[in-house]
């Protein structure tokens, strides 16, 4: 028999069964209890709606036919508090109508009376390891939205360039003041080489390489502009600190043409002053 793996020190998952014929339902509660899981035997549907609210098991499964409320209205409720839970409808045999009513209503699965119960036990757990992938993907997603909106509001109020690549190489993201230098070009191809006059391959493969042993890669370099001039500046490389984006950099570019500007006076200005002029 397959069982339902956790990781260790975690709960098991908990299975409400709603269905009003006992014999079935001890036959499900039975098998789902050998393979690992939790049980929540229910008899009615007022009672499953009840004790769905109370307990939250992660999956349900529900018969059509039950005595106070039938599956279907069941169904609309759990859906309307949860619009996530994951639900195997129960039909009877022939009933082709009622699995349709059931999946309009939001059911994830149904299967079919006479039960073959080895295969009730395999869709059980497959349901809810897509359910387990399915949940981690919206806890990514949420993350990875915050993450955005969080560099996004940081970069607004840079004064510097700033740009993220993925491990690649190809750009990610860029701010205001790297788009009014480089251009704004959506393609997700569009590769990091065009701020490195032509030598990307070398200056990213340095980078990568010395962040393995730093957690920040510095340098003053030219940087050419979208319009084919030059500026000299600071880079800043830096991993991006993201589960969702392993491998990821972020760069950020400093305009030292003043200070360079500057320098060069200095410089002109002490060559005078050895002269005597």
């Amino acid at each position: 028999m397959e069982k339902m793996m956790k990781e260790p020190g975690e709960n098991p998952r908990l299975v409400m069964v709603a269905d009003d014929n006992r014999y079935v339902n001890d036959i499900m509660v039975e098998m789902l209890k050998e393979a690992g899981y939790e049980v929540l035997p229910v008899f009615d549907g007022l009672s499953a709606l009840r004790l769905f609210g109370e307990h939250k098991p992660d999956l349900t499964l529900l018969d059509y036919r039950m005595p106070e409320m039938d599956g279907i209205d069941v169904l609309r409720e759990i859906k309307q508090i949860d619009p996530n839970a994951p639900v195997i409808f129960i039909t009877g045999e022939g009933s082709e109508d009622v699995a349709v009513q059931a999946m309009k209503a939001g059911a994830d699965d149904y299967i079919s009376k006479p039960i073959s119960f080895p295969d009730m036990l395999q869709t059980v757990n497959k349901m809810l390891r897509d359910h387990e992938i399915k949940l981690e993907n919206l806890r990514l997603k949420e993350r990875g939205d915050a993450y955005k909106d969080y560099l996004l509001t940081l970069s607004e109020t840079m004064g510097d360039a700033l740009l993220t690549t993925d491990s690649y190489g190809r750009i990610q993201f860029m701010n205001p003041v790297a788009r009014a230098l480089w251009g704004d070009d959506d393609s997700q191809e569009r590769l990091v080489d065009f701020i490195f006059n032509g030598q990307a391959g070398q200056v990213f493969d340095k980078i990568k390489c010395d962040l393995g042993e730093v957690e920040c890669f510095e340098d003053e370099r030219y940087f050419t502009r979208q319009d084919g001039t030059r500026f000299f500046g600071r880079l800043s490389a830096s991993p991006l600190k993201s589960e969702t984006h392993a491998g990821s950099i972020v760069f950020v570019v400093r305009d030292l043409s003043d200070v360079e500007e500057m320098r060069r006076r200095m410089i002109n200005a002490a060559k005078l002053a050895s002269l005597g002029k």
